[in-house]
């Protein structure tokens, strides 16, 4: 349940679930723990997520594997913690791993791309995410999913695989232009496009 819930983007609820799990006395495993430290990684929630890797031993005597560590490096990567992920990896015993310095040289292309792009700097996070294709690194696609009349719709952030995106973006198009219509200045538009 809280893997579900970490692949379709729901890492506070399967944060929840984990605490709910605890406080019923389940032990969680190391899968366990690595699917909460991904949920949180996908999610934003990187000190929810230190927490855990921080208490993993401690708690319930569990080693962390070198998995567990390229989970945290790519969580505070994204979060742009860059000298607590380099922290990390020099901590760890698997420091001459080359799994751990992709994951952070991966994150960090991560989190430039996705501050260009929340700034509209659409053809600088273009530049970045061809950079990491030609480095062969990657970026997990954002997904979501809806459902609608008892069927499940699967979409790609950008996607145009989904049979009605053509449609679909017609539609976003339209209410874009009505919420830039109903907004005094562009704060006010901002804090609507990052409620939605």
């Amino acid at each position: 349940m809280i893997s579900a819930y970490s692949l379709h983007g729901q890492g506070e609820k399967a944060l929840l679930l984990y605490q709910e799990m605890e406080e019923k006395g389940f032990t969680p495993d190391e899968i366990t723990i690595l699917v909460i430290l991904q949920a949180c990684t996908y999610s934003g929630l990187s000190e929810d997520g230190f927490h855990v890797f921080n208490t993993m031993e401690s708690k319930y005597g569990i080693q962390p594997l070198l998995e567990h560590y390229a989970c945290m490096v790519d969580l505070l990567g994204r979060a742009g913690y860059l000298s607590r992920a380099m922290d990390i990896i020099n901590r760890s015993p698997f420091s001459e791993s080359t799994l751990l310095w992709r994951t952070l040289v991966n994150g960090s292309y991560v989190l430039v791309s996705n501050m260009y792009a929340g700034e509209g700097m659409i053809d600088e996070a273009s530049k970045v995410r061809t950079a990491m294709k030609d480095l062969k690194l990657s970026k997990e696609a954002g997904r979501s999913w809806v459902e609608i009349d008892n069927m499940v719709h699967n979409f790609v952030a950008s996607g145009t695989d989904h049979p009605e995106s053509i449609e679909i973006y017609a539609r976003l198009d339209l209410l874009r232009d009505e919420m830039k219509g109903r907004c005094d200045s562009k704060a006010d538009l901002d804090l609507i496009y990052e409620s939605v």
